[in-house]
């Protein structure tokens, strides 16, 4: 028999009898390591697929993934009964860091597929639904819901170090708004929140899943393409620029339209290192912005001169 740990013996002895049945447990995935981390997944009972595919329930755009990747089935939660299943998938899955073919999960049992992990928890509802806000807040700008920088910092040093051990490249855009300050100073600060919370919409429509993107300050902006080379970056970097050129920004009463410079740095060619990236990427948007604004520059060395 399993020990109780302090929190479900604190619980048995405040709680009466009948409020402590009333709060029954539900299954939950937490990502704790890959793209989208902290987010949650609510379970109930029924069969969930993993996978690459759009089709999956739980869907994670990663090449180390196969399209049906493993199986999740949540036979029953009172008392809980859940099973995670590989699906011959080419990289297997790991509970616990031990390759299985098939496992029955407990509380805090970490599934691998590929490099993300997803923590299976059995909580009460409401310490779930904590958890789950608690790292949206961490995590995330309220304003535009992007990542915050500290957090965009971790997931960006996580990628370099992948990127360097498998030899893929890798491409960072720094975005600035052109002409930001003349709407806060024409129109007023919440128009001026109104358009930076359309342009984190904007961005997380227009990237991929798999690019993460963050609220650098004010009205900078960063993201990375994973496995993708600096000319590569500008085709999605163009596709944004126009995006946010030909969208009208409105609230309330007030029209208007915005454009964006953008700086392209890439892994390896413009730098090894974190600090080394975003810096290059800085100076190809200043550059962006003394060509006129409204244009995507990739970073040459001259520029540092």
């Amino acid at each position: 028999m399993e020990l109780e740990t302090d929190l479900e013996q604190t619980q048995r002895l405040v709680l009466p009898e009948s409020l402590a049945a009333a709060r029954s447990k539900v299954a939950g995935l937490v990502v704790i390591e890959g793209m989208n981390l902290g987010s949650t997944y609510n379970l109930s009972e029924g069969a969930y697929l993993i996978g690459r595919s759009p089709e999956a329930h739980i869907h994670i755009d990663n090449y180390l993934i196969s399209r049906f990747h493993a199986e999740l089935r949540v036979i029953d939660l009172q008392p809980l009964r859940c099973v995670v299943r590989d699906l011959d998938s080419t990289n297997g899955t790991f509970v616990n860091d031990k390759p299985i073919k098939e496992h029955y999960l407990k509380d805090g049992d970490k599934i691998r597929v590929g490099d993300h992990v997803l923590k299976f928890v059995y909580q009460d509802e409401q310490d779930l639904q904590y958890h789950a806000k608690v790292h949206e807040m961490i995590r995330y700008d309220d304003l535009t819901g992007l990542l915050t920088k500290a957090s965009f910092y971790k997931e960006l040093s996580r990628e370099i170090s992948r990127a360097w051990r498998r030899g893929y490249s890798l491409a960072v855009l720094m975005m600035d708004i052109d002409y930001f300050k003349r709407v806060n100073d024409t129109y007023g600060h919440l128009v001026g929140s109104a358009v930076l919370q359309q342009i984190g919409a904007i961005i997380r429509h227009t990237f991929r899943e798999l690019d993460i993107s963050g609220r650098y300050g004010g009205e900078e902006f960063i993201t990375f393409f994973p496995e993708t080379s600096r000319v590569q970056a500008v085709t999605g970097a163009e596709r944004l620029r126009k995006r946010i050129a030909d969208h009208i920004f409105r609230y309330e009463s007030t029209e208007l339209q915005l454009t964006i410079s953008i700086g392209i740095s890439g892994l390896p060619d413009d730098g090894n290192s974190l600090e080394v990236l975003v810096k290059n990427a800085d100076l190809a948007l200043y550059k962006a912005k003394d060509l006129g604004r409204n244009r995507v520059v990739l970073y040459t060395p001259e520029m540092g001169d």
